[in-house]
């Protein structure tokens, strides 16, 4: 199965393409998802294309400057690059993850710092603290708040059990937040590897999270939370956008759960 992904998805060069759009586009989930399977496969020189084709391509060069883009492809205009610059949590997970694991197994210094620096940038630009729930990844750093102060403001804010600090309860604020995105497994590699970090804290919220948004056993891909002037103490809405629909990106939810 390795071998047929290589054949089938994987450039010379360490691109992970989706043939199936017509922008021929890779993701940073394809390029992080392609790394945990060079892993698993002890395949270190494909790890190592698909780590710096993503950190040339998607990081601007510096893992350090900046989270990878999540889409790259073919543009409009007949040019090669970035889609869309925002970043997807869920694969710098999947990166820092198997970023660790590879510089733990083949002695590789500069993969583990790669992910520590990773790791960082993802807990001061992605992680939120959100009211009765914690501290939370979000979707990505743009675009998945709603209402309230800046995600910036927000993050890292919270009072125990009521608005973020300087907030008035009255203020409507709402997160799209993806239980996909977050593997407990993974999240507890990274508290392992970052005691001070956020990870273990938002291992507990995404256990939360899940069990108060699939009260009957089914998963929505995503899930609102809320805090308004009826619940200033945060709760779990529909989400605004894509219903209570439970499809495609659920299914990640349950695999995590078993694992």
């Amino acid at each position: 199965m390795y071998q047929t992904f290589l054949d089938r998805f994987l450039q010379a060069d360490g691109r992970v393409i989706d043939p199936s759009v017509p922008q021929m586009h890779t993701t940073s989930e394809g390029q992080s998802y392609g790394m945990m399977f060079a892993l698993v496969a002890n395949d270190p020189p494909t790890f190592d294309r698909l780590w710096r084709w993503s950190v040339a391509n998607l990081a601007g060069g510096d893992i350090a400057s900046r989270l990878p883009a999540w889409q790259w492809g073919l543009k409009p205009d007949g040019t090669w690059g970035v889609l869309d610059p925002n970043a997807a949590s869920d694969a710098d997970l999947w990166y820092a993850y198997a970023l660790l694991e590879a510089g733990r197994v083949w002695k590789r210094d500069d993969y583990l710092r790669d992910a520590r620096t990773l790791m960082t940038r993802v807990a001061r630009e992605e992680v939120a603290d959100l009211p009765g729930l914690g501290k939370m990844l979000l979707p990505g750093p743009m675009g998945f708040q709603r209402g309230g102060p800046s995600a910036s403001a927000v993050a890292g804010s919270a009072s125990p059990g009521g608005a973020p600090n300087g907030v008035a309860a009255t203020t409507p604020i709402l997160w799209r937040l993806n239980p996909s995105y977050m593997p407990v497994p993974v999240l507890r590699r990274l508290a392992a590897e970052d005691r001070q970090g956020p990870w273990a804290a938002i291992a507990s919220a995404t256990a939360k999270l899940v069990v108060q948004s699939s009260p009957k056993g089914y998963v929505p891909d995503w899930v609102g939370y809320a805090v308004t002037p009826d619940t200033p103490a945060g709760a779990v809405v529909v989400d605004p956008d894509k219903g209570d629909v439970g499809s495609y990106d659920a299914i990640r939810t349950y695999l995590w759960a078993g694992m």
